[in-house]
């Protein structure tokens, strides 16, 4: 008995207004205020329980409405004996034939006319009745289903996906793996393991135009399978890289020192890059960074900066001319400090050194794996569809009767169509007025 009370209300077009005005301000709220993090404010238990509502009101909208169609198809142009009765007394549309116009010969224009209308015509027992194709019955059940499969596939897309940040420097590569990202958010139905793909940042331009328009940093990004490569391209805002499920947007760029340690003996044990965001501040003119390392088992604390170029007293976010790493190395109670240029290196007293081997730009890259992506632009597609069949060829039927009253032969009809939908009458009426003869009155 609830639910029967619940069910009107949840797929009410008020209620339905209402929960789309409330995602419209909640996005444009977190949009204006979050500036980090956009996963989390799109998944909170607000948002999520007016997403949900919203779901259950379409889904219950959808079927409304598919149950509709059906019986409306189903019914087509057939006529009960009570509706006969009303279309013959109490017509919405009736027109008297010319004196010398003939019933055939008015009943043979009406369905010349429905047909111009392009409905499906029917003949039969002083009667012609004209319907939509069946296609016209599907694009509001399209419409609802789709944006209820749409809602749905977002909210487990949210589940399935994983997004994160890499900085990849000029020049290199890194593997598409939890160790290559700075911060990597992996959704509860994501499998543990990520595309394995090699991302590389080949170069980046400072002066990319597009049709004219100048996109400033743009990095050219490309992704290895093994030693194949299957996706490159020029990356900038609303221009990601797409590849499958996954997606590769620029976020901004800095500074990459590569450092290699050379143990005691000689032997180079591994490499490892320092990367440098520009200053969001003038002061200090410096772009630094902050690494904890491990050699011999020993955590030392390597805080490292880069001394940047200016002009007119603002910081040029670029490589400086001849750049140097200001380092300070912290082990225990021990510290010591330098300064290194491409190319010298770092005593570590016996235990090796630390060299610079190139100080290089690197490009910050957002990278998401979201398996729901191509059924979005999918169930997108079809919901436009529903909407363009259910805006430009709704359902119609009309059903025109010949009756003989006052003397006179007379067309009555009755019209159905979607709500709002005015022309249709005044279309099969201009129908009646042409079939009825010169001398046609409309009553």
């Amino acid at each position: 008995m609830k639910v029967r009370r619940i069910a009107p209300i949840l797929r009410s077009r008020k209620l339905a207004a209402v929960l789309i005005a409330l995602v419209i301000v909640y996005a444009s709220v977190a949009s204006l205020t979050v500036r980090e993090d956009f996963g989390r404010a799109y998944s909170t238990p607000l948002f999520v329980a007016i997403c949900s509502t919203l779901a259950v009101a379409t889904a219950l909208c959808a079927w409304e409405r598919s149950t509709l169609a059906l019986r409306l198809w189903r019914r087509g142009v057939g006529v009960a004996p009570g509706f006969a009765e009303k279309l013959s007394q109490r017509p919405q549309i009736s027109v008297r034939l010319d004196q010398d116009t003939e019933g055939d010969v008015a009943l043979a224009g009406v369905h010349a006319g429905l047909c111009a209308l392009r409905l499906r015509v029917h003949v039969g027992e002083g009667r012609v009745a004209g319907a939509s194709l069946w296609p016209a019955h599907l694009g509001s059940p399209l419409f609802h289903w789709s944006l209820v499969l749409l809602i749905l596939c977002i909210g487990l897309g949210q589940l399935t996906r994983a997004s994160g940040m890499m900085g990849v420097p000029v020049g290199s590569g890194l593997p598409d793996a939890a160790s290559s990202y700075g911060t990597l958010k992996v959704g509860a139905l994501h499998g543990s393991d990520l595309s394995g793909l090699t991302i590389s940042v080949p170069e980046i331009d400072f002066g990319h135009e597009v049709g004219g328009v100048d996109r400033g940093v743009v990095p050219t990004v490309e992704l290895y399978d093994g030693d194949e490569l299957v996706a490159s391209g020029a990356v900038f805002p609303n221009n990601a890289l797409r590849y499958r499920s996954m997606m590769v947007h620029y976020s901004a760029y800095g500074l990459a020192a590569r450092f290699s340690f050379t143990d005691g003996s000689g032997t180079k044990v591994r490499t490892f890059d320092v990367l440098y965001d520009f200053p969001e501040e003038q002061v200090p003119e410096t772009a630094a960074s902050v690494v904890d390392i491990t050699i011999d088992s020993a955590p030392i604390k390597m805080t490292s900066k880069i001394p940047l170029g200016a002009s007119d007293g603002q910081v040029l976010e670029a490589l400086p001319a001849g750049p140097r790493v200001e380092w300070t190395l912290e082990e225990g109670s021990a510290r010591s400090t330098g300064s290194v240029g491409v190319g010298e290196t770092v005593d570590l007293g016996p235990r090796g050194f630390l060299a610079l081997e190139d100080i290089v730009y690197y490009a910050r890259l957002s990278v998401v794996d979201d398996p729901s992506v191509p059924f979005i632009y999918l169930l997108f597609s079809t919901a436009l569809a529903g909407l363009a069949l259910a805006v430009l060829a709704p359902p119609r039927t009309a059903w025109v009767m010949l009756v003989e009253h006052d003397d006179a032969l007379w067309l009555h009809a009755r019209t159905r169509q979607g709500r709002g939908d005015e022309r249709f009458p005044r279309s099969v009426a201009e129908v009646l007025r042409t079939a009825a003869g010169p001398a046609d009155k409309l009553a």
